[in-house]
């Protein structure tokens, strides 16, 4: 929030999420962290109540991937196409902040810690906004 004030941003447009309410085993209400896998309807709900959603910031990427293995491509992938449509629906853009690999790696595409399925998203978007604004 302090770069958010700093940049002069309206701080009243501005969500932060970090738990999802849920029933526990004993019937009582619970609060857990976000699970992209598994709170999409709930993110979608809120989305709905925010007017002109713009700007979807997860940061980092990696606290809200649930049970999801970062490094294995399939998986990634099967969460961010949800994520994707989401944004597309709503005609919001979507900043996942990630780590950079530790080692170094003079090929960008390879710099980002994971799955390559996170930077694939990103072309796979990108190719898409390009081929409907043609």
């Amino acid at each position: 929030m302090p770069r958010v004030i700093a940049a002069g941003a309206d701080v009243s447009r501005v969500h932060i999420v970090v738990a999802s309410q849920v029933i526990a085993s004993d019937g009582t209400p619970a609060l857990r962290g976000v699970d992209l896998g598994r709170d999409i309807a709930v993110l979608e709900a809120l989305l709905e109540s925010i007017d002109d959603v713009a700007l979807i910031v997860i940061d980092p990427m990696t606290a809200y991937l649930g049970r999801i293995d970062s490094h294995v491509n399939a998986d990634v992938r099967g969460l961010l196409m949800p994520l994707t449509q989401l944004a597309e629906r709503y005609g919001a853009a979507i900043i996942a902040v990630t780590h950079l690999r530790k080692s170094a790696d003079s090929e960008a595409l390879r710099a980002v810690s994971g799955s390559l399925g996170f930077v694939a998203a990103v072309a796979r978007t990108r190719y898409r906004t390009e081929r409907k604004t043609k």
